[in-house]
């Protein structure tokens, strides 16, 4: 019987472990159902010293496949854990996937000489073939596709996997939150401060209910497609697939029968992106009463908002909405691709009040095409509308567009060393890891703090100073 480790990385350690890891428990689900026996070892959740990750592995020795997935910003990790568990276990197969290796492939398979099987884009499917080859005893890895790996001291890619089809997505397994430490650790931290409900919820979990994202935000990848959205064309159809109500729905009252659940956050990149299929979803969540038993939010793009939708999803549980705004300027919003204006965000802020859902409102700070003029709008949209904020650092993640077009200019702050970065983007996202803006470094990071205080006064002064004239 393969025997096979599932390890989620550290990541923000500067905050709590409040999210459990979505993907490694569905890739759990899925060893579990097929008869495999599997561990999850969830670093992010104890904050392990990894001389205790080793011996925790060891104890569960033999294993047959370690298998470890993370965003980006767990690559530093990622890179120092593998040298010491690959002397652990030498003979297992090391298979790493998540957003890290879609987003670097090649690159990270270079950096990383322990690893054997890197998984691009979506893994369900290529993680149960890989586990069934090894099964077998011999893997010919060259049958599978999506991945990369190593033959003969060359790294081989793979043809590329087909994106799951929603039907196939219906059939995946719910996610086996039983192998995560709920008691010991996620439910300590279930109370987050995006809305009344979600402040006092004690048993909150995630769920995925689509894949992709039909927008094509200059600082967002395609990481379920492993491609930067640089050539995107909406026109010609996005990548977005949709579990059906009736699973989103029936997973629901499974979370609730199970462990209790009192609030999910949805984890899509839009929720809203088809409307025919929030109202669905809607009507089955209060024809079964799950609306008077489980509060939830979501995410939101504002173009897809108004006075309507609100009140279906409102009715429903929704109390949050977590809304990409990203500037208080058009030229800039423009230049990004975000595809809203100033005016349509301050309708949605208003619309969001209204019907008594949250709005979570995020912005970035340090975008290529940011002046005075703009951040002054910015703040001045901030004060207008009573948004108190510290908005993210904008980190322009390889496979992003912003990276595509600014890769000179981010490895020349990285001494040329693409990897550098890549291990600066640990950092949390309070931090700036490069900057592409027209201000050196002390003068944009003091204008965010200005920025963050309102302080619109010192803002026009220092304008006036360098004798630029804001509208």
């Amino acid at each position: 019987m393969v025997r096979v480790a599932l390890i989620n990385p550290p990541i923000r350690t500067k905050q709590p472990p409040m999210h459990p890891p979505y993907g490694i428990a569905l890739l759990a689900a899925i060893a579990d159902q097929e008869g495999y026996e599997v561990v999850v070892l969830d670093v992010n959740a104890f904050r392990l010293h990894h001389e205790v990750v080793r011996s925790e592995l060891r104890s569960e020795k033999p294993i047959d496949i370690i298998g470890i997935g993370g965003f980006i910003p767990s690559y530093r990790w990622i890179k120092f854990i593998l040298p010491f568990l690959r002397r652990d276990f030498p003979d297992s197969l090391f298979v790493v996937g998540g957003g890290a290796m879609t987003a670097l492939q090649e690159d990270m398979m270079k950096w990383c000489p322990e690893i054997d099987v890197g998984v691009i884009g979506e893994g369900e499917k290529t993680f149960l073939e890989l586990l069934r080859h090894v099964e077998k005893g011999v893997p010919d890895l060259r049958q599978i596709k999506g991945i990369l790996y190593r033959e003969d001291g060359e790294i081989v890619r793979t043809p590329p996997r087909p994106l799951m089809t929603e039907e196939e997505l219906d059939e995946l397994p719910y996610p086996k939150f039983d192998l995560l430490p709920l008691e010991e650790v996620y439910w300590k931290y279930s109370s987050i401060a995006f809305s009344p409900e979600a402040l006092q919820s004690k048993r909150r979990l995630p769920i995925l209910s689509s894949r992709g994202c039909p927008m094509a935000c200059k600082f967002c990848s395609d990481t379920l497609a492993g491609c930067s959205r640089t050539n995107y064309d909406p026109s010609k159809g996005a990548k977005v697939r949709f579990h059906s109500a009736k699973y989103v729905v029936e997973m629901m009252k499974w979370m609730r029968m199970r462990y209790a659940v009192d609030f999910i956050n949805f984890l899509d990149e839009c929720f809203t992106a088809n409307r025919k299929r929030v109202y669905e979803l809607c009507d089955l969540i209060i024809e079964e009463g799950l609306n008077e038993v489980i509060k939830w939010g979501c995410t939101a793009h504002p173009i897809h908002v108004d006075p309507e939708l609100l009140s279906v999803l409102k009715e429903a549980g929704c109390t949050y909405l977590d809304l990409g705004f990203e500037s208080g300027d058009d030229r800039v919003l423009r230049e990004m691709r975000k595809g809203s204006t100033v005016e349509r965000n301050r309708r949605v802020l208003k619309w969001c009040i209204r019907a008594g859902i949250n709005p979570i409102t995020n912005f970035i700070w340090g975008f290529p095409s940011d002046d005075l003029q703009s951040i002054y709008n910015t703040v001045k949209f901030w004060r207008d509308n009573g948004i108190i904020c510290q908005p993210f650092w904008l980190a322009p993640y390889p496979k992003t567009q912003y990276f595509e077009e600014h890769r000179e200019r981010i490895l020349e702050q990285y001494d040329g060393d693409l990897e550098k970065f890549v291990m600066a983007l640990e950092a949390d996202t309070d931090t700036m890891v490069v900057n592409l803006t027209k201000f050196d470094d002390p003068t944009i990071i003091g204008l965010r703090e200005l920025a963050i205080r309102h302080d619109l006064k010192r803002i026009k002064r220092y304008a006036e100073k360098m004798g630029v004239k804001l509208d």
